[in-house]
């Protein structure tokens, strides 16, 4: 909701980095694009890709190629920063680390070509899986609560005797992380709105139905995987979500629920992944467009009217993320804790927005008297920050690697100022 009214009062390409250079002034908005385009979209970016290739794809090519094989291995002697191991630091790149860069630099190629046939694709390979999750699951969930012997475990299940492990608030808060994860990607459309007819009114609707949309999904999806599965063997240690799966939706889909259910997830992967490569490269536009990156990222393609440069930048970080980080748990959660930062950032910009008096903001609220505004402010907001706040605490002391991986993001944020300040030197020399 916060969200939805900073982009109706901003309605221009680049989102977040919008509301915090208009908010907070240029060092901000340049810090947030800073450690986007480094880590928060590419690391997203990597994420998708290296968690689609290792868990779906090779579960659905496995058969005939060795997704493990290792084309690049080495060792070296580490350092315990908080991403790689104590003692010797094992490098392997193995197929499945080539295939997520190939399929960066294939939806990239999809982006260069523009937004009509992105949209199209993005639309179709997103609809047809959601519609069949929602009527399967609907049908799974109907069955559990009749009694069903397939579907029985919903209603019997001892959720308490069956709980193990600590429960610690550290432990439950970095538990949160992969959580947010998943839902990251809610706010794309405000990176779009100089594409978008009528924005008063088309991204609060958006936003705000479209998460309620996909918290409904997720909270079906988890009631088909009890209804299916002994609670002791999803909490587990072995707990294998592809089994699970298999065993849930196999009672309407049959013995090929596995590798169909696969397919189904790569396609709203896949769609994930496209909405935030389009969404990051229209933020470096913005960006670009106020003299705080390459002027380059700016240009727009004289036939498909893309930012083909900001695109192809965004690919190269990614791929690198990819080639050098290579594991999909370390990427996730620097990604991931820099995401919650940023986020917290910008949601506190509404309070400054919200005592804004200049003429500009003003003619907006006089010109859309219904004008949507944040329910429950102050209190909802205040709500998402602290909450924002329990997740980094929970991911700095809820493990070993915490700290270490605090300490390199206070690091590069303190770099990221320092590059803001050094390029606008540059910038002011060469006008002389």
């Amino acid at each position: 909701m916060s969200s939805a009214e900073l982009g109706m009062m901003m309605p221009h390409a680049g989102g977040d980095y919008v509301f915090l250079r208009r908010m907070y002034g240029l060092p901000w908005g340049f810090l947030y694009g800073y450690l986007s385009f480094f880590i928060s979209f590419s690391g997203a970016i990597a994420v998708a890709a290296t968690g689609v290739v290792q868990f779906q794809i090779s579960a659905l090519l496995g058969y005939w190629i060795d997704f493990d094989h290792n084309l690049i291995s080495f060792e070296l002697q580490a350092l315990n920063m908080g991403l790689f191991e104590t003692g010797v630091w094992h490098y392997a790149f193995k197929i499945q680390h080539l295939f997520a860069i190939g399929l960066v630099l294939l939806l990239t190629t999809l982006n260069y070509f523009g937004i009509k046939a992105s949209s199209v694709i993005q639309s179709t390979i997103t609809i047809i899986p959601i519609a069949f999750f929602a009527i399967a699951g609907l049908i799974i969930v109907i069955l559990a609560l009749l009694g069903s012997g397939e579907t029985s475990y919903l209603l019997y299940q001892n959720f308490e005797k069956a709980s193990t492990g600590s429960t610690d608030i550290t432990t439950f808060a970095r538990a949160l992380l992969p959580v947010f994860f998943t839902y990251t990607g809610w706010n794309a459309a405000l990176y779009l709105a100089e594409d978008v007819k009528r924005p008063h009114r088309v991204l609060p609707i958006s936003m705000i139905v479209s998460l309620l949309i996909v918290s409904s999904m997720y909270l079906l999806f988890n009631l088909v995987l009890l209804a299916s599965n002994p609670f002791e063997e999803l909490s587990g240690a072995n707990y294998n979500f592809i089994d699970a799966n298999k065993r849930a939706w196999g009672i309407l889909i049959g013995d090929w629920a596995g590798d169909f259910l696969n397919v189904v997830i790569v396609l709203l992967i896949l769609a994930g992944l496209n909405t935030t490569i389009l969404a990051g490269s229209r933020m470096y536009l913005a960006m670009a467009r106020d003299g705080i990156f390459p002027a380059q990222a700016a240009k727009l393609h004289s036939r498909h009217n893309t930012p083909y440069i900001s695109l192809w930048a965004q690919a190269g970080i990614t791929c690198l993320i990819i080639f050098v980080f290579l594991d999909f748990d370390k990427i996730l959660s620097v990604t991931t804790m820099t995401m919650i930062f940023l986020s917290m950032l910008t949601i506190s910009t509404v309070f400054i927005l919200r005592r804004h008096t200049s003429e500009e903001y003003t003619t907006i609220r006089e010109a859309n008297k219904k004008l949507f505004r944040v329910l429950g402010y102050p209190w909802m907001p205040l709500l998402y920050i602290g909450l924002s706040l329990f997740i980094l605490f929970g991911a700095i002391f809820g493990s070993d690697v915490g700290a270490g991986q605090a300490i390199i993001g206070g690091a590069l944020i303190a770099i990221g100022y320092i590059v803001y300040v050094i390029f606008g030197y540059v910038k002011r020399r060469s006008r002389k």
